[in-house]
């Protein structure tokens, strides 16, 4: 494989290279030596002989056409040598993330293939071809440049379909085989109950009792952040707007985008609830001095609103737990 024979060639001068910097001891960089790496940093990353031989290699092992048996292909090969786990074959749950992820890794030595080869490499508006050549064959090995959409669509057609006779052909068939199988399966339980109160999870054990508490303490917390976050709480709680359970509405039909219960028409608020926590901060001089900085050149002071905002944060997080849990089945 010619590929294999260029990589071997590309690590062997690497290897060499190495060494005679070694030997050389790095005295000879001076200060030229430095700024030119600095001048070289900014230059756009461009990849290295070895990275463009183990690229060419890996767009060989995918553009490999299987004939006879899959088995032909040194990927596929190596593929199941994955499939095995430290006791026995991986199952549908554990092997088809695997093939997802060479899926996706082969998806980009695509793409950046066909960056490089879509590369200016010559003044003259054309580009010399390397081991992995897709144009027709017995074609001249300097063929007009083509674009980075161009080469994508080659290989894309060419090896990384279905139908391509190509080992991605059989990494396709096989992950979704294998999904086949795991969404068909019914999964393992993992929930018992002990008696009529007890409930067992894997390694967690508690019973309704507890898990009553759990609801109870998240809910007096949201209530403890919630009375902070619109400056109610302790002496003020009555100061807290009183919300109308009773008489809210909701219209299903409207599909209007932004939409939600709060702009019906029969839900009425004793306060608008748009600006009445702006307006409250206005009126007391105390609420507006977390927010305010007088000596600051913003006149905001930071903190304090950084703090408010990660206050909102955990309430937020409260919610969506009591939501959750007490929201029922769907």
């Amino acid at each position: 494989m010619q590929a294999f024979t260029r990589l071997i060639e590309e690590a062997e001068q690497v290897q060499e290279e190495e060494g005679e910097g070694e030997e050389g001891g790095g005295e000879g960089e001076g200060e030229e030596g430095r700024e030119g790496n600095e001048l070289n940093q900014e230059d756009p990353p461009t990849m290295t002989a070895i990275q463009r031989a183990c690229l060419d290699l890996c767009i060989q092992l995918l553009n490999q056409e299987i004939m006879q048996s899959e088995y032909e292909s040194p990927l596929v090969c190596a593929l199941a040598v994955l499939g095995v786990d430290q006791t026995a074959w991986r199952d549908s749950e554990t092997y088809p993330p695997i093939l997802s992820a060479v899926i996706k890794c082969a998806r980009f030595m695509v793409v950046q293939k066909a960056v490089h080869m879509a590369d200016p490499l010559q003044e003259d508006g054309y580009w010399t071809s390397s081991i992995i050549d897709f144009e027709d064959s017995g074609g001249s090995r300097l063929t007009p440049r083509k674009s980075c959409l161009y080469w994508v669509d080659r290989m894309m057609d060419g090896f990384m379909v279905r139908g391509s006779k190509s080992p991605m052909q059989w990494m396709l068939n096989l992950r979704t085989y294998g999904l086949k199988i795991h969404y068909n399966t019914t999964a393992r339980g993992h929930v018992e109950w002990n008696d009529s109160e007890t409930l067992l999870y894997k390694g967690v054990q508690f019973s309704m009792a507890q898990f009553r508490g759990l609801v109870h303490g998240v809910l007096f917390e949201a209530r403890r952040i919630i009375g902070e976050l619109l400056f109610c709480a302790d002496d003020r709680a009555g100061d807290m707007p009183v919300v109308p359970w009773e008489s809210l509405r909701d219209d299903a039909t409207n599909a209007r985008p932004g939409w939600n219960f709060l702009q019906d028409q029969r839900t009425r608020f004793p306060v608008n609830g748009e600006t009445w926590l702006f307006d409250r901060i206005g009126e007391h001089e105390a609420m507006r001095r977390e927010f305010e900085r007088p000596d600051s050149e913003s006149g905001v002071h930071r903190k304090g609103v950084n703090d408010y905002m990660t206050k909102l944060s955990r309430f937020r997080e409260k919610l969506l737990v009591l939501m959750h849990i007490t929201g029922g089945q769907p």
